[in-house]
């Protein structure tokens, strides 16, 4: 994985997008990776998901401007990527072992123990390697899938489950006595959304 951070140049005639920002963040990662993570630079962070295929970085938009995230104090910027979600399949062809392992009927002749004549070839007894079956041609595929925002989603299906339960609703409004003065007649305030 890498991070890449893109400051563009001021563009005359604007370019689409140039009043957002002047730089943007971008992410590597090799082929297979599947990733939904979170890139920052200072404050500003937006939400990515993507399968990338190890040829070309996938990131933001133009998110900010260059200047702005800056810390005045120690002259520092930050560029961030916290992953939520990876999921990464790695597929590799099934091999002979190296050293080739000796047949197994060899194996036993050289250790003493007795071999079936079936496997014996010659008037001497001496062992014959018989031809076995070829190799399977397959391939082996490891998946690894890591989610670090399990908890985060259990603890939002217990609050809406929580919220399912509730019988009773209470809305506080703070300063009601101003409300006539930010509300003219026919406007409505509405709560926050419940279930």
């Amino acid at each position: 994985l890498q991070l890449e951070l893109q400051v563009y140049r001021h563009v005359d005639p604007p370019v689409e997008g140039q009043e957002a920002g002047d730089c943007a963040v971008f992410l590597w990662a090799c082929k297979g990776a599947n990733l939904v993570y979170k890139l920052g630079l200072g404050n500003k962070i937006q939400h990515l998901e993507k399968k990338f295929n190890g040829r070309v970085p996938y990131g933001t938009p133009r998110l900010c401007f260059f200047q702005d995230q800056i810390n005045r104090e120690d002259d520092t910027l930050v560029v961030s990527a916290e992953f939520l979600e990876a999921i990464k399949d790695l597929e590799a062809p099934i091999q002979k072992a190296d050293p080739t392992p000796l047949d197994w009927r060899m194996t036993l002749q050289r250790e003493g123990l007795p071999v079936g004549e079936e496997h014996l070839n010659g008037s001497n007894g001496s062992l014959k390697i018989e031809d076995g079956p070829l190799p399977i041609e397959s391939n082996i595929i490891y998946s690894q899938h890591i989610n670090n925002r399990l908890l985060d989603q259990v603890k939002e299906h217990v609050e809406q489950m929580r919220s399912r339960t509730v019988r009773c609703v209470e809305w506080r409004v703070e300063q009601a006595s101003m409300l006539r003065r930010c509300f003219p007649p026919g406007d409505a305030m509405c709560s926050k959304d419940f279930s």
